[in-house]
């Protein structure tokens, strides 16, 4: 959940148009990397991507919900339910 969580909270803050191309971020958290594409869309913004160690993983954001998977298991949380487990996040963009 934590892995999950760095991500949809880092998803929350992204500013990637609507429609637009989809945008590869990567950045570090915990000694973790985390590389994947953000798309969005008029509803939602879907992340796709890879954790170094670690799964793969869909995560589909709307209305403040996340859904999708990690590597077999699937996830439904709040961001909110999120920040309340993690707190407030930091997470460190990595050199490209």
């Amino acid at each position: 959940m934590k892995m999950l969580a760095s991500i949809a909270i880092a998803a929350a803050t992204l500013a990637v148009p609507a429609a637009a191309e989809p945008v590869e971020e990567q950045f570090e958290h915990d000694g973790v990397v985390y590389e994947y594409t953000a798309e969005t869309h008029a509803d939602r913004t879907v992340l796709a991507g890879r954790a170094y160690p670690g799964n793969r993983f869909r995560l589909v954001v709307r209305d403040g919900r996340v859904t999708g998977y990690a590597g077999h298991q699937r996830v439904n949380f709040t961001i909110d339910e999120a920040r309340e487990q993690f707190g407030s996040m930091t997470v460190e963009p990595t050199a490209d």
